[in-house]
């Protein structure tokens, strides 16, 4: 890891507490699992309400195929990471939801959440582009990041967490 993030070496002299990955885990093993069990219908707002929450359960289940589909076509280092989320959803590991949010989320989920969660998971995997790059973190990309996670929590209590 100190080879592949050069750029973090400070943060490496510092010790393990303050590397990239606890906020990596933070996002990937927090906050998406969740958003999908809110999308998916697997959490319900309002537990007294026995109905789908933002997709139907054949929706749902579309998404957990498609998302299965292209898996003899990628390398076995991803291979992983497209299992059937409607069945695996539970034993996903961080970099499970790490290829769902920066690649393969956008698009199954466009068209098929309404439109501010949407932009909201929009918003949140644009964040985690800029964070989680090798490269590093310039300046600029630290304000972005600031104004993506800004809305993100914004429109997350305001939509979700309020309701």
């Amino acid at each position: 890891m100190c080879a592949a993030y050069p750029n973090l070496q400070d943060l490496w002299d510092l010790g393990p507490t303050a590397a990239q990955y606890d906020s990596m885990h933070l996002v990937l093993l927090n906050f998406v699992p969740h958003l999908w069990k809110l999308f998916a219908g697997l959490k319900l707002v309002n537990k007294t309400k026995d109905e789908e929450y933002i997709m139907p359960k054949a929706t749902v289940a579309l998404i957990g195929k498609e998302l299965r589909g292209p898996r003899r076509t990628v390398p076995l280092a991803q291979d992983r990471s497209l299992r059937n989320i409607h069945v695996h959803h539970k034993s996903f590991k961080a970099v499970d939801w790490m290829h769902f949010l920066l690649c393969s989320g956008e698009v199954l989920l466009a068209g098929r959440v309404p439109g501010d969660y949407c932009n909201m998971f929009m918003t949140l995997s644009r964040a985690d582009r800029l964070l989680f790059r090798r490269r590093g973190v310039t300046k600029a990309d630290t304000w972005s990041i600031v104004k993506d996670v800004k809305y993100f929590v914004t429109r997350y209590y305001a939509r979700i967490y309020g309701d």
